[in-house]
């Protein structure tokens, strides 16, 4: 299941037979453009754009796909902060789709950028 932003996404994963645990996967290493709000600035208008171009393209990469995860870092928990008590936790790892990398195939087509914390806050636009 497609999350939101793009490179969340939603996974069940089995821990030991007959418990399954929920969680979002956040691709590593990959920026996407922000659909809301993000802490101290707006998002414009044509950076809401690109998000959804690049939900697009995931949901058209996807659909009808095989889909894993792999190198999921359970140390690498992302803080939500506190007013989301209660949300699914969220770690990072890779998405991969029908044998290919999906945060690879992000940066080669889609809107997206290797993560950086230096461009945190930055419209696209």
């Amino acid at each position: 299941m497609l999350s939101d932003p793009v490179i969340t996404m939603l996974v069940s994963i089995r821990v030991l037979p007959g418990q399954d645990v929920k969680a979002t996967i956040r691709l590593d290493g990959v920026d996407t453009p922000e659909k809301r709000g993000v802490p101290k600035r707006k998002v414009p208008e044509c950076e809401r754009e690109l998000a959804r171009q690049a939900t697009a393209f995931v949901k058209g990469v996807i659909d009808g796909a095989t889909i894993h995860v792999d190198n999921i870092d359970l140390s690498a928990y992302v803080s939500r902060g506190k007013d989301d008590r209660g949300k699914l936790p969220s770690f990072l790892g890779n998405i991969i789709v029908d044998g290919k990398d999906l945060g690879q195939m992000l940066l080669d087509k889609g809107p997206a950028q290797v993560y950086s914390t230096d461009r945190q806050g930055v419209s696209w636009c």
